[in-house]
């Protein structure tokens, strides 16, 4: 937005910037919405302003703070008072709001727009300030335009989402799942994410850099939200929800039966694991969830089928004698956890 001026007079005292305001917001932005293929969301939508417009964009922030999440004030800067920032803090709460302040290098420093960009950030908001060669022209205004759209409004990055979207686990168990996230961007621009975990009360629940969800079995949380966000955009995340609940009471049976009893050192035992529900009901629920086998101080964690698991047990590395086979079950919101008797195989 650049002059706007009310009446017959090209005069400056005929600039009300409180009419301009509410033309753009009033107005101007439900054509616009109604008339063309644009979002109708705060954080889809920018002010900038250049001159006088740049000023009016202070009158728009501070009687229309949830229209715009985004602001651009190009060698025209808002002019707000304390309770004005508070007042805009209030309003926005807790979504974003990005503001951008500039001008060129014969205008000045830019201490007024900095003063400005960190009331903003006092408050929470991302704020940012640039100085570009030029003075109070066209020219000055589209390369500040330049650095608002291509480094802070238009990233590149469109969206984020990440899959799965949910997952059901059990509490007292060693969950291990990965997560991808599913970055669009324009051509060229990175689709790096990082990762992180929000709600866990264990310290032993973490996320790796590549999305790999490990639980602790001590995590008493209720439920986790697994989060990726764009490197290059922040503001862009994608999130999905882990739910934990208690396991279940009814009883299973665990049974694993190894072949053969006796191998040569390097060569592999087979390993089936059946896990039944201890009930001969024929209508009892398949079991679910994982079980974790342990041989020779190595763990394998494998998903059971319809109840059942077959592990392939390795024994390079081990030396010559008789090792015992653990079992463990996960339990799911059905069945308890339980374990397999030990198992002895010898490798010779």
């Amino acid at each position: 937005m650049g002059n706007h001026f009310t009446g017959t007079s090209l005069g400056a005292a005929s600039y009300n910037q409180t009419n301009a305001a509410n033309n753009l917001v009033q107005v101007i932005l439900p054509f616009i919405e109604k008339n063309y293929n644009v979002s109708t969301k705060r954080e889809g939508r920018a002010y900038g302003g250049f001159s006088y417009g740049g000023m009016t964009g202070g009158v728009v922030i501070r009687n229309y703070p949830t229209t715009f999440g985004f602001y651009a004030h190009f060698f025209g800067n808002p002019s707000l008072t304390t309770q004005d920032y508070d007042n805009i803090a209030a309003a926005v709460g807790n979504d974003d709001l990005f503001v951008f302040l500039g001008n060129g290098v014969f205008e000045g420093n830019l201490n007024a727009q900095n003063t400005i960009a960190n009331n903003f950030r006092a408050r929470g908001f991302a704020a940012k300030t640039a100085q570009v060669p030029g003075a109070h022209d066209s020219m000055t205004a589209g390369q500040l335009f330049t650095i608002f759209a291509r480094d802070y409004l238009w990233t590149g990055v469109d969206s984020v989402s990440v899959t799965p979207a949910s997952e059901n686990l059990t509490q007292g168990w060693n969950w291990v799942k990965q997560f991808t996230a599913h970055v669009t961007t324009n051509e060229d621009v990175s689709k790096a994410v990082t990762w992180s975990v929000k709600g866990a009360t264990s310290a032993g629940t973490t996320i790796s850099a590549d999305g790999r969800l490990s639980v602790a079995a001590d995590e008493t949380a209720s439920s986790l939200t697994v989060a990726a966000t764009s490197v290059v955009d922040p503001t862009k995340t994608g999130a999905a929800q882990v739910t934990l609940t208690p396991t279940g009471t009814a009883g299973t049976v665990v049974k694993a039966n190894a072949a053969p009893a006796s191998i040569v050192g390097g060569g592999r035992f087979t390993l089936n694991v059946d896990v039944r529900a201890q009930s001969r009901h024929g209508t009892s629920p398949t079991v679910t969830g994982e079980i974790a086998v342990t041989l020779g101080g190595t763990t394998q964690v494998v998903s059971l089928t319809d109840g059942a698991a077959v592990v392939t047990l390795p024994t390079a590395g081990l030396s010559a004698g008789v090792y015992p086979v653990h079992v463990a079950y996960s339990g799911d919101p059905t069945y308890a956890p339980g374990a397999a008797a030990p198992q002895h195989l010898r490798v010779r």
